[in-house]
């Protein structure tokens, strides 16, 4: 890599450690791959989504960052540019069941192909086209660069990008928003020893029990990544949950995660903390 290349380079935040480390343990079993499908109809310009990407990844660093070991210790370097990793096939032709196993397929050579953490952007997309105005979007990334939050923004971004182009803007601004980085200095700035005292208070008098340690069941060769699906449609909540989740600024995932967490304490007998 050349200088000229370089944004930036900066040190990991201690979630991006654990993070690499962990993920370092475990290529090849799917740990921290993350696969979005999304289903689209309507009259999609493969060429313009595509653009409209490149703005996405030119306006957010992290899409543009490597994750390096140096003497032992990660950085993350941020370049100026780099090359979309967007796929377009097409299954037009294919019937129903035919398109469901190619999907399969998919996302389970997704999660059985490492990431080489030095080469950005950390995901792999695939715009499909399944029917005569019909698509697939299949974006697959590493959970090192967004979570939640972070991908419902970006692909808003995408989609604010798609409009502007395909209304006949031929160029669009990138605003200017906040870096990574800006996050990291963040962190540095706080008094941490502060909260640490904060946090050893509140929890004095916690049952601690051991870390759950992750259960991994031995890859089978005909189906390598095993997983179950249950469907439990709850639309007698679903507007509840929603004002809930506008009212108070959080994401569905921190809702049902605070159920698992209230389940956990139930079937351990209520007799251990759950955090």
């Amino acid at each position: 890599m050349k200088l000229e290349e370089i944004s930036d380079i900066f040190p990991l935040t201690e979630h991006q450690i654990l993070n690499c480390g962990t993920y370092e343990k475990n290529m090849g079993n799917g740990v921290y791959h993350e696969n979005l499908i999304f289903y689209l109809s309507g009259g999609i310009d493969a060429d313009i989504f595509r653009k409209s990407w490149e703005y996405t990844i030119q306006k957010h660093d992290i899409f543009r960052t490597g994750f390096y070991k140096m003497n032992g210790d990660w950085v993350q370097v941020v370049k100026e540019t780099i090359s979309l990793n967007l796929e377009c096939l097409d299954w037009s032709g294919y019937p129903s069941e035919k398109i469901t196993e190619e999907t399969e397929k998919l996302i389970i050579n997704d999660k059985l192909t490492p990431y080489n953490m030095e080469k950005a952007p950390l995901m792999r997309m695939f715009l499909i086209r399944t029917g005569k105005t019909e698509w697939q979007f299949i974006w697959n990334f590493h959970h090192v660069i967004m979570d939640g939050w972070a991908f419902a923004v970006s692909f808003g971004d995408m989609l604010d990008f798609y409009r502007k182009l395909m209304n006949g803007q031929t160029s669009v601004k990138i605003n200017e928003v906040d870096r990574y980085k800006d996050y990291y200095l963040y962190r540095l700035s706080r008094e941490r020893e502060d909260e640490k005292k904060f946090w050893k208070k509140y929890l004095d008098g916690a049952d601690f029990a051991e870390q759950m340690s992750e259960i991994k069941d031995d890859l089978k060769p005909d189906n390598p990544i095993n997983h179950t699906r249950f469907d439990y449609k709850i639309p007698q909540y679903y507007e509840r949950l929603n004002a809930l989740m506008k009212k108070y600024g959080f994401t569905m995932n921190a809702v049902f995660q605070s159920v698992f967490t209230l389940l956990l304490y139930r079937v351990s007998g209520g007799k251990r903390d759950i955090i």
